[in-house]
Protein backbone atom coordinates (compact mmCIF):
# COMPACT_ATOMS: atom_id res chain seq x y z
CA UNK A 1 0.00 0.00 0.00
CA UNK A 2 2.83 2.38 0.81
CA UNK A 3 4.52 1.63 -2.50
CA UNK A 4 1.29 2.43 -4.36
CA UNK A 5 1.05 5.77 -2.55
CA UNK A 6 4.68 6.56 -3.40
CA UNK A 7 3.99 5.69 -7.05
CA UNK A 8 1.15 8.22 -7.11
CA UNK A 9 -1.61 5.60 -7.22
CA UNK A 10 -3.09 6.41 -3.83
CA UNK A 11 -5.66 8.93 -2.59
CA UNK A 12 -5.22 12.67 -2.10
CA UNK A 13 -2.29 13.90 -0.03
CA UNK A 14 -4.24 14.45 3.20
CA UNK A 15 -5.67 10.91 3.21
CA UNK A 16 -2.41 9.38 1.98
CA UNK A 17 -0.51 11.16 4.77
CA UNK A 18 -2.79 9.72 7.44
CA UNK A 19 -2.51 6.24 5.91
CA UNK A 20 1.28 6.52 5.87
CA UNK A 21 1.25 7.68 9.50
CA UNK A 22 -0.65 4.46 10.30
CA UNK A 23 1.88 2.41 8.33
CA UNK A 24 4.71 4.06 10.30
CA UNK A 25 2.92 3.15 13.54
CA UNK A 26 2.68 -0.51 12.52
CA UNK A 27 6.38 -0.56 11.59
CA UNK A 28 7.35 1.10 14.90
CA UNK A 29 5.26 -1.28 16.98
CA UNK A 30 6.86 -4.17 15.09
CA UNK A 31 10.31 -2.94 16.14
CA UNK A 32 11.11 -1.65 12.65
CA UNK A 33 11.83 2.01 13.30
CA UNK A 34 14.27 1.85 10.35
CA UNK A 35 11.31 1.11 8.08
CA UNK A 36 8.83 3.38 9.84
CA UNK A 37 10.91 6.54 9.87
CA UNK A 38 11.13 7.15 6.08
CA UNK A 39 7.41 6.41 5.79
CA UNK A 40 6.66 8.89 8.60
CA UNK A 41 8.83 11.53 6.89
CA UNK A 42 6.97 10.96 3.62
CA UNK A 43 3.68 11.32 5.51
CA UNK A 44 4.86 14.64 6.95
CA UNK A 45 5.76 16.00 3.51
CA UNK A 46 2.40 14.94 2.08
CA UNK A 47 0.51 16.37 5.05
CA UNK A 48 2.24 19.72 4.73
CA UNK A 49 1.48 19.80 1.00
CA UNK A 50 -2.18 19.14 1.76
CA UNK A 51 -2.30 22.05 4.24
CA UNK A 52 -4.94 20.24 6.32
CA UNK A 53 -4.34 20.53 10.05
CA UNK A 54 -5.49 17.04 11.05
CA UNK A 55 -3.15 15.32 8.59
CA UNK A 56 -0.28 17.58 9.68
CA UNK A 57 -0.86 16.76 13.36
CA UNK A 58 -1.12 13.00 12.83
CA UNK A 59 2.02 12.93 10.67
CA UNK A 60 4.01 14.89 13.24
CA UNK A 61 2.86 12.53 15.98
CA UNK A 62 3.97 9.49 13.97
CA UNK A 63 7.44 10.90 13.34
CA UNK A 64 7.83 12.21 16.90
CA UNK A 65 7.05 8.82 18.43
CA UNK A 66 9.70 7.20 16.24
CA UNK A 67 12.19 9.93 17.15
CA UNK A 68 11.62 9.18 20.85
CA UNK A 69 12.18 5.47 20.25
CA UNK A 70 15.45 6.32 18.52
CA UNK A 71 16.64 8.60 21.32
CA UNK A 72 16.08 11.94 19.59
CA UNK A 73 14.04 13.80 22.19
CA UNK A 74 14.77 17.38 20.98
CA UNK A 75 13.41 16.53 17.51
CA UNK A 76 10.33 14.87 19.03
CA UNK A 77 9.59 17.85 21.28
CA UNK A 78 9.87 20.24 18.32
CA UNK A 79 7.46 18.11 16.28
CA UNK A 80 4.95 17.97 19.12
CA UNK A 81 5.21 21.73 19.67
CA UNK A 82 4.42 22.24 15.98
CA UNK A 83 1.44 19.90 16.30
CA UNK A 84 0.24 21.70 19.45
CA UNK A 85 0.16 24.95 17.50
CA UNK A 86 -2.05 23.29 14.85
CA UNK A 87 -4.61 21.88 17.30
CA UNK A 88 -6.90 24.96 17.41
CA UNK A 89 -7.39 24.62 13.64
CA UNK A 90 -8.16 20.90 13.74
CA UNK A 91 -11.24 19.50 15.54
CA UNK A 92 -9.86 15.97 15.77
CA UNK A 93 -12.21 13.00 16.15
CA UNK A 94 -12.34 12.04 19.85
CA UNK A 95 -10.35 8.79 19.52
CA UNK A 96 -7.67 10.52 17.41
CA UNK A 97 -7.49 13.40 19.88
CA UNK A 98 -7.18 10.97 22.80
CA UNK A 99 -4.32 9.10 21.12
CA UNK A 100 -2.56 12.37 20.32
CA UNK A 101 -2.82 13.65 23.89
CA UNK A 102 -1.52 10.35 25.22
CA UNK A 103 1.50 10.52 22.89
CA UNK A 104 2.09 14.17 23.82
CA UNK A 105 1.93 13.32 27.52
CA UNK A 106 4.38 10.44 27.05
CA UNK A 107 6.81 12.90 25.47
CA UNK A 108 6.36 15.25 28.43
CA UNK A 109 7.30 12.39 30.74
CA UNK A 110 10.20 10.93 28.78
CA UNK A 111 11.72 13.99 27.09
CA UNK A 112 10.70 16.95 29.25
CA UNK A 113 10.58 15.44 32.77
CA UNK A 114 7.24 17.15 33.31
CA UNK A 115 4.72 14.77 34.93
CA UNK A 116 2.62 17.67 36.21
CA UNK A 117 2.29 18.97 32.64
CA UNK A 118 1.45 15.50 31.36
CA UNK A 119 -1.39 14.95 33.83
CA UNK A 120 -4.04 17.31 32.36
CA UNK A 121 -3.31 15.96 28.88
CA UNK A 122 -3.93 12.42 30.14
CA UNK A 123 -7.10 13.35 32.01
CA UNK A 124 -8.45 14.95 28.84
CA UNK A 125 -7.37 11.88 26.83
CA UNK A 126 -9.30 9.61 29.18
CA UNK A 127 -12.42 11.78 28.77
CA UNK A 128 -12.08 11.89 24.98
CA UNK A 129 -11.19 8.20 24.75
CA UNK A 130 -14.22 6.97 26.68
CA UNK A 131 -15.56 5.23 23.56
CA UNK A 132 -12.15 4.53 22.00
CA UNK A 133 -10.98 0.95 21.35
CA UNK A 134 -9.82 -0.94 24.46
CA UNK A 135 -6.19 -0.87 23.34
CA UNK A 136 -6.24 2.94 23.15
CA UNK A 137 -7.80 3.24 26.60
CA UNK A 138 -5.32 0.77 28.08
CA UNK A 139 -2.38 2.69 26.59
CA UNK A 140 -3.66 5.97 28.06
CA UNK A 141 -4.05 4.37 31.49
CA UNK A 142 -0.48 3.11 31.28
CA UNK A 143 0.93 6.60 30.65
CA UNK A 144 -1.42 8.03 33.28
CA UNK A 145 -0.08 5.59 35.88
CA UNK A 146 3.51 6.58 35.10
CA UNK A 147 2.70 10.27 35.52
CA UNK A 148 0.83 9.71 38.79
CA UNK A 149 3.65 7.55 40.17
CA UNK A 150 6.22 10.24 39.42
CA UNK A 151 4.03 12.68 41.34
CA UNK A 152 3.93 10.08 44.19
CA UNK A 153 0.15 9.74 43.91
CA UNK A 154 0.39 6.00 44.40
CA UNK A 155 -3.24 5.20 45.22
CA UNK A 156 -4.41 7.01 42.08
CA UNK A 157 -1.71 5.23 40.07
CA UNK A 158 -2.92 1.84 41.34
CA UNK A 159 -6.49 2.66 40.33
CA UNK A 160 -5.52 3.67 36.80
CA UNK A 161 -3.34 0.54 36.40
CA UNK A 162 -6.34 -1.59 37.33
CA UNK A 163 -8.60 0.35 34.94
CA UNK A 164 -6.04 -0.17 32.20
CA UNK A 165 -5.88 -3.89 32.92
CA UNK A 166 -9.66 -4.13 32.57
CA UNK A 167 -9.49 -2.34 29.22
CA UNK A 168 -6.63 -4.55 28.01
CA UNK A 169 -8.52 -7.69 29.06
CA UNK A 170 -11.39 -6.58 26.80
CA UNK A 171 -9.06 -6.58 23.79
CA UNK A 172 -8.86 -9.89 21.89
CA UNK A 173 -5.06 -9.67 21.81
CA UNK A 174 -4.42 -7.46 24.81
CA UNK A 175 -1.86 -9.60 26.61
CA UNK A 176 1.11 -7.41 25.70
CA UNK A 177 -0.72 -4.41 27.15
CA UNK A 178 -1.61 -6.41 30.26
CA UNK A 179 2.06 -7.28 30.76
CA UNK A 180 3.10 -3.64 30.28
CA UNK A 181 0.49 -2.43 32.75
CA UNK A 182 1.45 -5.08 35.31
CA UNK A 183 5.08 -4.03 34.98
CA UNK A 184 4.15 -0.39 35.57
CA UNK A 185 1.99 -1.53 38.48
CA UNK A 186 5.03 -3.26 39.97
CA UNK A 187 7.04 -0.06 39.57
CA UNK A 188 4.30 1.87 41.37
CA UNK A 189 4.26 -0.61 44.26
CA UNK A 190 8.05 -0.57 44.53
CA UNK A 191 8.10 3.24 44.66
CA UNK A 192 5.33 3.13 47.26
CA UNK A 193 7.39 0.78 49.44
CA UNK A 194 5.17 -2.26 48.90
CA UNK A 195 7.46 -5.02 47.56
CA UNK A 196 4.98 -7.84 48.22
CA UNK A 197 2.35 -6.10 46.08
CA UNK A 198 5.01 -5.46 43.42
CA UNK A 199 5.80 -9.18 43.38
CA UNK A 200 2.12 -10.03 42.84
CA UNK A 201 2.02 -7.68 39.84
CA UNK A 202 5.11 -9.35 38.40
CA UNK A 203 3.69 -12.85 38.97
CA UNK A 204 0.57 -11.80 37.05
CA UNK A 205 2.76 -10.53 34.20
CA UNK A 206 4.78 -13.75 34.15
CA UNK A 207 1.64 -15.87 33.99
Amino acid sequence: ANRRIEEGLGPADDVAAQLQASFAYVARESGREDLGEPIARAALQRADRSGLAEARIVARQALAEIAIRRGRCPEAVTLFQQADALLPAAPLPPAVAAAYRNARAAARLRCEADPAGALPLLEEALRQGHDAPPATRAAIHLTHALALARLRRFDDARRTVDAGLRAAAAHPDGRALEVALARVGAQVETAAGAPAAALERLRFAAE
